[in-house]
């Protein structure tokens, strides 16, 4: 027996995607230069770049920019170098925190430096010996100065420099360089005075008492990294050789509340842009008549009949099934569908979202797009949403809601003019 419902048109379903501004991206990076002095950029991509694609954009910077620009790409594990070497990227790229001696001596990549933060790293590194040295193509010694969470004690490091100053030797000897020294702001984002200030004096006086016990051939490292996306605007540090921006860098601010105070600081940064945009297909239109539970579990009863659209989008992605919603629960975040807000009802599913379509202006239209095949698209993160929102919406910050998308999307570069 043929289905005598609505005729549709076959067509290949899409499935959800993020959208990379690639342009706003190197214009990001490029006013973030500008604002801290012209100092030389360290694009921080860990964590598939915030989630918006590691490969992509190490590519795309390769193009972009020259080594005196960006003389490295940041990462925070040696497995996200190598995955970045396999891909073909040949930047030469920094690790800031997490490494193994089984990972050196297994890699067959070429230009990664890694951030030593204790004499455990040191004594590892240290166990790799000459013949595998070069495994590594340098190192800086990451100072604590307040963070207190890897580090060198900035205190120690000014009352005992001659230590720091034997372990760089040791490592020279077997060929492993010492490039310079870093640290990293705990509270950025706030006035220098509050503590970013005393970070930099405390670092100041962890590389003054190393120098004051340097002796030897080999001069004394000259590279400094310490300032952040925030911390480069606040210009800390006399002397910063980089620097190393994360979220800036993807034209979103912590929240709306750094936001706004940063806005208010340094109005020059309302010219960021952001890079990622996160939208879906709609899979289907249908009425749900009054009476009737949608979703697993049919926490929401549609009180009238009501349009009803499935979304192909869901929690497997990064869409957070907490906002799953009975009919009296208000709405903390919506879809945008042409412009137009729509609520999430029912519960969030692995794969697939509902929402309430049925007081949209174009709801005929929409219909009759979707029953032809046509690809009708509800935007997540965008414009009118953009990350700052759901991290306030969601009692968190942008970097969490970035980092929540998943590789199942697909990543989709829209071009590179800046």
């Amino acid at each position: 027996m043929a289905f005598r419902g609505a005729a549709y048109k076959l067509r290949e379903m899409q499935g959800p995607v993020i959208e990379l501004d690639l342009g706003a991206y190197a214009a990001n990076l490029r006013l973030l230069s500008t604002l801290g002095g012209a100092i030389p950029l360290m694009p921080v991509i860990k964590a598939n770049a915030y989630g918006h694609g590691a490969v992509i954009l190490a590519k795309f910077l390769e193009s972009e920019f020259t080594l005196a620009d960006m003389p490295k790409i940041c990462v925070a594990r040696w497995s996200e170098a190598e995955k970045l070497r396999l891909a073909g990227v040949k930047w030469p790229i920094l690790v800031l925190s997490q490494f193994s001696k089984e990972e050196i001596l297994a890699s067959s990549a070429k230009e990664i430096f890694c951030y030593l933060s204790s004499e455990q790293d040191f004594r590892m590194l240290l166990s790799v010996g000459a013949a595998k040295s070069k495994n590594v193509a340098g190192v800086y010694w990451h100072i604590n100065s307040g963070m207190n969470r890897l580090g060198l004690n900035s205190g120690a490091v000014s009352e005992r420099p001659d230590s720091l100053r034997s372990w760089i030797q040791e490592l020279g000897q077997i060929g492993i360089k010492t490039f310079g020294f870093s640290s990293h702001l705990a509270r950025g984002e706030e006035e220098q005075e509050i503590f970013s200030s005393e970070q930099s004096r405390r670092f100041q006086l962890a590389l003054h008492a190393l120098r004051s016990v340097w002796e030897g051939e080999d001069p004394f490292p000259q590279e400094l990294h310490f300032s952040n996306s925030a911390g480069v605007v606040w210009k800390l540090l006399k002397g910063e050789t980089a620097f190393r921006p994360g979220i800036l860098s993807y034209g979103t601010f912590q929240d709306l509340d750094s936001k706004k105070y940063l806005l208010s600081k340094f109005p020059a940064l309302s010219g960021l842009k952001p890079v990622m945009q996160v939208r879906a297909p709609i899979r289907s239109i249908h009425l749900v008549k009054k009476g009737e539970g949608v979703s697993y579990g049919h926490r929401f009863v549609a009180d009238k009949d009501r349009h009803v659209a499935c979304i192909s989008i869901g929690y497997a992605d990064g869409i957070r099934r907490s906002l799953s919603r009975k009919i009296d629960e208000a709405s903390k975040l919506k879809f945008y569908v042409d412009g137009v807000g729509v609520d999430i009802i029912g519960t969030v599913t692995m794969d697939m979202v509902l929402v309430d379509i049925q007081s949209h202006p174009k709801l005929a239209e929409l219909q009759k797009k979707v029953a032809e095949g046509q690809t009708v698209w509800a935007n997540w993160l965008c414009k009118e949403q953009p990350a700052e929102v759901h991290a306030t919406e969601l009692g968190t910050i942008s970097y969490e809601i970035l980092c929540d998308f998943t590789e199942r999307l697909t990543r989709r570069p829209l071009g590179g003019d800046a």
